[in-house]
């Protein structure tokens, strides 16, 4: 070498022959005139501080296996929550509508009756017509309820405060 100094690493052979990881470092003497003298060779077992960079690159590697299948996971994860956010919004957007076509009829029918006590034009209604008018606004009612009883039973079922409460049941009798 140029400089005089040449190392390396790789194995080698004890006197009783057993194999080692060594450095090694030749080193050209010289005396003061710069005339070579010989060599110095100095031998270090690194067999030590090999094989922990040995278990460091493996952990490293399994860290980064790791580390891909949680990703991989995460991927999966993000793909369910995504498609759980468009299920949600699709069963508002159902919800929303279906809560929305009682209250129309509901709404008419008291902004008529509403429309017909200020013009004082209520009593002359046939009683036939008012108990029609309060029927349906029983029945927007009703429906309304039981919508809105479904969506506490389905935030209930998600929550897991839902219980059911098991009971035998006479299936003829219900078909019939």
């Amino acid at each position: 070498a140029i400089t005089g100094r040449f190392e390396d690493e790789g194995w080698r052979r004890r006197k009783d022959g057993t194999l080692f990881w060594a450095n090694v470092i030749f080193t050209a003497m010289r005396n003061s005139k710069g005339k070579l003298l010989g060599f110095s060779k100095v031998t270090r077992d690194i067999t030590d501080k090999r094989q922990a960079e040995e278990k460091l690159k493996l952990a490293l590697d399994h860290m980064e296996r790791r580390v891909e299948e949680r990703t991989l996971e995460l991927s999966r994860s993000n793909i369910k929550l995504k498609e759980a956010v468009q299920t949600r919004d699709e069963f508002l957007s159902i919800a929303s509508h279906e809560l929305r076509t009682p209250l129309t009829p509901l709404k008419l029918q008291i902004q008529g009756l509403t429309r017909q006590l200020r013009n004082k034009t209520l009593l002359n209604l046939p009683e036939e017509r008012t108990l029609r008018i309060a029927q349906s606004c029983e029945r927007a009612l009703t429906r309304l309820s039981t919508l809105i009883e479904n969506l506490l039973d389905v935030s209930r079922l998600n929550s897991g405060r839902f219980q059911l409460n098991l009971e035998e049941m006479d299936l003829v009798a219900l078909i019939q």
